[in-house]
């Protein structure tokens, strides 16, 4: 290696495990890689050049013997495999009523939304998964309001069904679009490479879709990727700043995004490819000094350790689409996995001094997976998910769980619509009496319909409760009214018999708690909300109706006398109310307290007690005498049972109003 060309470190890479073994009076700030980035126009001393080259001579002596390091056994791919099953089931359990993850939900609301499903999908979760699906009925009424918002949008329905979210997908696409200058914001405030990164993830996954994406975006964004890189290959969070491990695995994958896509146009982005290959190489040439995931405590991320998931994430990303299996002559994936499946948290997740459990827990699977790379086969995490596979069955179940198991219809027969559905009802569902499931035989429960009204969206869910594990075979029968004038009024159809294997659960009122969401009338109006305390500024008495379940209102300890009041700007009508207890995720049941009474006043009319679900997972329903135009909501609590941390603490997630015709 000439010295003009390399930084001083850079010579000595290759034998620095043997150098940080020799006394310290050879340790000088030239071979440290902290030193790294010194101009490569620079030259060595005289001197100092001499004796690295006497140096090199010595040290070239010592070439039979290998110096170990800590941790340098490769991790066993079963424990790889059990961190990814229990981060998986961490996420799955972390999941809120309404199908939403709530980290950091008042400015990317659909963000951890996003990126938790599409981590679910690409750990082996099918996308028929309950958890996915709730997942991505949240995101189909969020609106796009950020960068990491809409990237994490775009990762999700191109991993469930890039097909059959088209349409959705482009639209967010061209938003991602509009935003960019260059590189991107959030979309407000300054622009970073941390939103580009995502913006151009998203777009990358847009142009494999083959989805509108103007060529010249890409020569924009290899330009700015070209201008942020410093002399000496790193990238900083913004030009000008320091460079760091995190944004120079960013940096370095976005160049591989972009290569890719100009490789793909062709002629008219050969120089553009050209120009990513340059900035690749010197974004692997500052690795080869400042890569120190091998080391044992590996110091971080600099000094911003709250990163070190997002650097894994990124660094992956390098390693999968440059392609590079070893990164400056280290296993990257052996190092992280390593690191990972040491700090994993007992309950499954992965978190910082600052949290993040949710955010990081997505990011250290999909190191894992090796997400960049195509998805193979299903996990462990998906074992627990039976779907009907018969082409030919009259409809296909859905089975997922434990004891309780769930199970519901997920759709009819092409056919079985198109003979059934009633004139100018179509696409609307199905006019359905009931639904009876048989498990190994027996009739364990039947659901109701409304055959007055096509089914719609109904998905008929049900709850199995079983003894332990097992074995079993279930079959839906479905009795439907056929169109006016058949043959026969009634019809019973029978599914195809589904095997399916009693492991895990999940409750199947979470499914309804989704549909509720789309049917909450307070999110068509402004909520003002008074409280008679608040425990803190992370529960405010304006979460208790803001449409979302990953926040709530909780009165302070002390309070004596609970109780929170809605005024809506504008006048709602309806006749159903839905209270669901002030709570923390699944991992901390009991939290909080919870009222086993509530006193409820609409308008001005009498006040009316309530028995509530001593369940934090269910929600209580209120059917209240008439339809009324409600601009004002009081609630009072009563008879409380003490939560585990906050004993005297109580209040709600969400109060919701809807109105139902069929309401009892």
């Amino acid at each position: 290696a000439r010295p003009d060309c390399h930084p001083p470190g850079a010579l000595f890479f290759h034998w620095q495990p043997a150098l940080r073994s020799l006394p310290g009076a050879l340790h000088g700030p030239w071979i440290r890689p902290g030193y790294a980035d010194w101009p490569r126009s620079s030259k060595l001393p005289a001197t100092m050049y001499r004796f690295s080259i006497l140096l090199l001579a010595c040290l070239s002596l010592l070439a039979p013997f290998t110096f170990p390091q800590e941790g340098s056994a490769p991790v066993p791919q079963k424990a790889i495999d059990n961190a990814i099953d229990r981060g998986m089931e961490y996420l799955i359990e972390d999941q809120d009523l309404d199908g939403s993850w709530r980290y950091h939900t008042d400015r990317h609301r659909a963000g951890i939304t996003g990126l938790c499903v599409y981590t679910l999908l690409k750990g082996g979760l099918t996308k028929n998964h309950q958890s996915v699906q709730r997942g991505l009925r949240f995101l189909d009424v969020c609106e796009i309001r950020t960068t990491y918002e809409a990237a994490c949008m775009v990762l999700a329905y191109s991993e469930a069904d890039a097909q059959h979210y088209r349409k959705r997908l482009q639209e967010i696409v061209d938003e991602i679009v509009d935003w960019n200058q260059g590189t991107w914001a959030y979309p407000d405030g300054e622009k970073d490479l941390s939103n580009t990164h995502f913006g151009v993830l998203a777009l990358i996954h847009a142009h494999r879709l083959q989805l509108s994406v103007p060529d010249k975006l890409w020569k924009k964004i290899g330009t700015e990727l070209m201008r942020w890189q410093s002399d000496y290959g790193g990238f900083p969070y913004r030009p000008g700043g320091a460079s760091t491990p995190s944004m120079t695995a960013a940096g370095t994958g976005l160049a591989c995004m972009v290569r890719e896509a100009a490789r793909d146009l062709g002629n008219s982005h050969k120089l553009l490819a050209g120009n990513m290959d340059k900035v690749i190489e010197e974004g692997l040439r500052w690795f080869q000094e400042n890569y120190r995931l091998h080391e044992r405590p590996w110091p971080g991320n600099a000094d911003k350790r709250q990163w070190d998931f997002y650097y894994l994430y990124a660094l992956q990303r390098v390693g999968m689409l440059t392609p590079a299996p070893m990164i400056a002559g280290h296993d990257w994936y052996q190092d992280g996995a390593s690191w990972l499946v040491k700090n994993q948290g007992a309950k499954g997740a992965w978190s910082t001094a600052y949290g993040e459990k949710q955010p990081n827990t997505c990011l250290a699977i999909l190191f894992l997976v090796r997400a960049s790379g195509p998805t193979t086969g299903e996990r462990a995490g998906g074992k627990n998910v039976f779907r009907t596979e018969d082409p030919e069955s009259n409809m296909v179940l859905l089975v997922s769980g434990d004891s309780p198991m769930s199970v519901w219809i997920e759709s009819f027969h092409t056919l079985i619509k198109d003979s059934y559905e009633w004139p100018d009802e179509q696409d609307k569902g199905l006019h359905v009496e009931k639904v009876e499931y048989w498990v190994d035989g027996e009739l364990k429960v039947e659901v109701e319909g409304k055959p007055k009204l096509p089914s719609g969206n109904e998905r008929f869910p049900a709850r199995l409760l079983f003894d332990g594990p097992g074995k079993h075979e279930i079959v839906a029968v479905v009795r439907l009214q056929s169109p006016p004038g058949s043959q026969e009024p009634v019809v019973e159809l029978r599914s195809t018999p589904l095997a399916f294997e009693v492991t895990s659960g999940l409750l199947p009122e979470m499914i309804e708690a989704v549909e509720d969401h789309r049917r909450n009338l307070l999110r068509q109006t402004r909520v003002r909300c008074e409280v008679s305390s608040q425990i803190s500024d992370k529960w405010k008495g304006q979460f208790a109706a803001d449409g979302l379940m990953g926040r709530g209102w909780a009165c302070a300890e002390n309070d004596k006398e609970p109780m929170i009041t809605l005024e809506l700007d504008d006048a709602q009508r309806g006749n159903v109310l839905l209270f669901t207890h002030a709570r923390e995720t699944g991992h901390e049941p009991n939290f909080f307290a919870r009222a086993q009474a509530i006193e409820v006043q609409v308008n001005k009319a009498k006040w009316v007690r309530v028995q509530m679900d001593p369940d934090e997972t269910k929600k209580t329903r209120l059917v209240l005498d008439r339809s009324h135009r409600v601009r004002r909501i009081s609630v009072r609590f009563l008879d409380l049972v003490p939560g585990d941390r906050y004993p005297h603490s109580v209040g709600v997630m969400e109060i919701e109003l809807q109105s139902d015709k069929d309401a009892k």
